[in-house]
């Protein structure tokens, strides 16, 4: 299998979102979906065969998600390294203190304590160090390559506490095949338990998930599903290019 790495290209933070002093939230949120863009431009340069398929994993939580399990695919080859860790979005607040603490901050923003109380310059300011520290790790992008035998495989993630984890299911059977995609989402302890009775390539995730085995799972031949348990939530629609989105 030959390994492609996957590198973000660099654009021009939306600082508009910044006038009059907007949402800051709405401004991450940009970030993420700039994010996502970059991701799916640096992917194009895998999709080259008939039969391709990739996943953006879009983390809008609070924790960072980090790999679990790679499952051996079941047909075709991992295109690109699953990414081992996927950074969480950051509060308003929490990525305001990290910038004052980055060294990179203007004198008058430590003498601000909370973002909502900084004028418009000093936030525009702020939003082109946000494109800098988070629009590159809030997206992990991950491929599949096959042939005429098509590609399945399924990579796990679970949030840094280990409370939760997530599923991700990727299939296209054969070249002129639609796309497959799904999600299942669950306890950390159990899916733990779950990979240790499965094999290498977790067909049992796979049956669940395909079944719809499992009351926590979603399977996507292109319309918006959505997979909640807890208050975690995930949200994708199957494409060659699924976005799956962690809230």
């Amino acid at each position: 299998m030959t390994v492609h790495s996957i590198e973000m290209h660099r654009g021009h933070y939306p600082l508009e979102a910044f006038e009059n002093g907007s949402d800051m939230t709405e401004a991450l949120n940009a970030a993420a979906a700039a994010a996502t863009s970059d991701a799916k431009a640096a992917l194009a340069g895998v999709m080259t065969s008939d039969v391709a398929q990739a996943a953006l994993i879009q983390n809008m939580g609070r924790e960072a998600l980090q790999v679990m399990m790679i499952g051996r695919p079941l047909a075709g080859s991992w295109a690109t390294p699953v990414p081992a860790h996927i950074a969480a979005m950051p509060t308003e607040q929490q990525a305001f203190m990290a910038w004052k603490m980055s060294g990179t901050a203007p004198h008058v923003a430590m003498e601000i304590a909370e973002i909502k109380d900084a004028p418009t310059a000093l936030r525009t300011e702020f939003a082109a160090w946000i494109e800098e520290a988070y629009r590159p790790s809030v997206v992990g992008g991950l491929a599949l390559t096959g042939g005429a035998e098509g590609l399945e495989a399924i990579a796990v993630f679970s949030d840094a506490s280990r409370r939760t984890a997530i599923a991700i299911y990727l299939n296209c059977s054969q070249p002129t095949a639609p796309v497959v995609a799904g999600c299942l989402v669950q306890s950390y302890e159990w899916m733990e338990a779950r990979i240790m009775l499965d094999t290498p390539d977790l067909t049992g995730l796979r049956d669940l998930i395909r079944g719809s085995g499992s009351q926590n799972a979603g399977l996507s031949n292109g319309e918006e599903q959505r997979v909640v348990y807890g208050a975690s939530e995930v949200v994708f629609s199957a494409s060659k290019e699924t976005v799956f989105r962690v809230v």
